[in-house]
Parts: structure tokens; C-alpha cells; sequence
């Protein structure tokens, strides 16, 4: 971890005016590209927020309190880490995401607001990792994938989700389905970013003494659970295969953020992130077999290389081949 990055590893109140200013020189860049930002709305209050944390000797007792902190740190850290990527060219379907992606206020924003944050968050994770990301510029809004990744010859397709609860994360998963399916891909891979789906008691691990197994584990759990839900709407148990009119699918990737204190010091907030991947194809190792590897290793990779500590990811693999 990069000690003076305060995108990186542990935040403590002095940090939080370090992380103030990256957050202002981004809002600075987003308004270069023509982004509105009114003095009142999110980013300028997390701004705020976060310089009158700076003077404190520890994060405060309430936990209500703390929650708002975490989600403040949060957001501007992936503002942050959006605005490093955004391209010279001011390109329409990031800037209309983006637009919408600024809009709330600190504890009353709306799900729409955090889905093109989530979206444009994980493009940022993408170029990060190193693949040439571009946009479907051609279309209505809601038709094309959200990503288009290069390699060699092949474009890939990458549709990102933020559903509000399970019932609309199989809703979702569905919709993205069938966002990806265009003959000019090779195949694509849907990320889902469940956080919103979390129970409150994993979405903050807060207790006594160091983060322990136990809480890890629990989280594990919760996101398996959750992953597996979501991929049954493509893949098929009972015959061990992905479902025919999916087969362009090449897997899913899912990421939870919460968030841990230990409660007898609360000097130190610490933000985590856990990934769990899956590959639907896993036949014959083929072009197709590496390539869809490839995908989803990808942006399991861009994913890791943010500042938020791992919880540590895993893989569930389901073999097409079967069956």
C-alpha cells in the first residue's frame, strides 16, 4: 500500500484532509468537463465532511455517525479514482453518467445516482488494470453493454449492475443478459455490485480488538449466498450448464464493500472490499475457454488495484462441458 495516497490503506482523521483535497482537485476536473456541481449537493458537502474530521482525535462513538463517514470516505475515493481516468475527449455517455452520478446529498441519494457511480467506478477499475477500455457510442441509452474491452482483434462486452435488493439483482443479472448479446462481441461478463444487497450487520464489521476470522467469514458467506442467486438466472443447475440462450455469457463477477472499526480504538476506519468471480465457460481449453479466463480475471484484477483493503476474493468455476 502507498503510505501517502490516502486513497490507500487505512484512513485516520489527519488523512481525511488529504483525501478532501484529492476529492476537490477531482470535482475541479469533472466540472472541466462540463459536469454540474452545486455548492450544496454530495461531493462539496463529503468535502466538508471530511475537513472537520482532520482536527479529531478518534472517529465518534455513534455508529449512525460513523456509517455517514464510511460512505462520504467512500464516494470520495471512487470520485477520485474515476476523475484520474476520465479521457481528454469528452465523450457523451460518460459525461451523461456522470452527470448523474453526482447527484444527492450526503445520506439521501438516490439507488439511480449510485448505479452510474458503480458503473463509471468499475470503468475506472478497468483502465486501471491495464486492458483499452472504450464506450458504445452508437444506440439508445439502456441497449449497449457499458464497456467494450479490446484484445487482439475480439471486443468484449461488460454490462455493470447495482441492484437495490436480491429480489432486483435477478432482475438485473437478466437484463444484462440480454444486454450483452450482439454478434459483434466475442462474449461478455457481467459485474454486479451487490453492497446495497448486504444486511446492516455485514455491511459493518465493527467489534471488539482486531477484524477476526469470524466476521471475514460471515461476509464470505453472505456473498457467496448472494453470487449464487444472482447466477442461477444463467446458469442452468440441474444439467450442469449455462442456459442455451446465454451461452455468450462468459461469467459474472460480483463485489461487496463494507466497512470495520475496532471499536476499542477508533482511531483507525477501515474500508474492504471482497470479489468473488465466476466462470461460466470451462470446456475445451480453446481460445474461447482462455479468453473468457482472461475476462474475468481482468477486471477481478482493476477491481484490486483500488485503494480499499481485500477481504480477500475467491472463485466459484462451473464446467460447460458437463451435462
Amino acid at each position: 500500500m502507498t503510505v501517502d495516497n490516502p486513497a490507500n490503506g487505512i484512513l485516520t482523521p489527519p488523512r481525511m484532509g488529504d483525501l478532501a483535497d484529492q476529492l476537490e482537485g477531482a470535482i475541479g476536473t469533472m466540472r472541466q468537463w462540463g459536469i454540474r456541481i452545486p455548492p450544496t449537493s454530495r461531493l462539496p458537502e463529503i468535502v466538508k465532511l471530511l475537513r472537520e474530521l482532520v482536527s479529531e482525535e478518534s472517529f465518534p462513538e455513534c455508529a449512525s455517525r460513523r456509517a455517514m463517514i464510511a460512505q462520504a470516505a467512500r464516494d470520495a475515493q471512487e470520485f477520485v479514482e474515476i476523475s484520474w481516468v476520465l479521457p481528454d475527449e469528452r465523450l457523451r455517455p460518460l459525461r451523461r453518467n456522470l452527470q448523474q452520478a453526482v447527484f444527492g446529498t450526503l445520506g439521501h441519494t438516490r439507488d439511480r445516482a449510485y448505479q452510474y457511480q458503480s458503473e463509471l467506478w468499475t470503468g475506472a477499475t478497468l483502465t486501471r488494470s491495464g486492458a483499452f477500455t472504450g464506450v458504445r457510442m452508437d444506440g439508445p441509452e439502456g441497449t449497449n453493454p457499458d464497456f467494450i474491452l479490446k484484445n487482439a482483434t475480439k471486443e468484449y462486452a461488460v454490462e455493470v449492475k447495482r441492484p437495490a435488493n436480491l429480489d432486483r439483482a435477478r432482475d438485473r443479472v437478466s437484463k444484462a443478459a440480454n444486454q450483452l448479446r450482439n454478434s459483434r462481441y466475442h462474449g461478455g461478463l457481467i459485474v454486479v455490485d451487490l453492497t446495497d444487497c448486504l444486511d446492516p450487520e455485514s455491511r459493518d464489521l465493527s467489534g471488539r480488538g482486531p477484524f477476526n476470522t469470524a466476521r471475514r467469514t460471515r461476509v464470505a458467506a453472505k456473498v457467496e449466498e448472494l453470487t449464487n442467486a444472482v447466477r442461477k438466472k444463467v446458469f442452468d443447475d440441474s444439467s450442469e450448464r449455462i442456459r442455451r440462450r446465454w451461452s455468450h455469457v462468459f461469467g459474472l463477477v460480483s463485489f461487496v464493500r463494507t466497512t470495520w472499526w475496532d471499536l476499542d480504538d477508533l482511531w483507525q476506519m477501515h474500508l474492504l472490499r471482497y470479489v468473488l468471480r465466476i466462470h461460466f465457460w470451462r470446456g475445451v481449453k480453446d481460445l474461447r475457454y482462455w479468453r473468457a479466463q482472461w475476462l474475468a480475471e481482468l477486471i477481478e484484477r482493476g477491481i484490486g488495484e483500488t485503494g480499499h483493503q481485500d477481504m480477500g476474493g475467491g472463485e466459484i468455476a462451473f464446467d460447460r462441458s458437463r451435462g
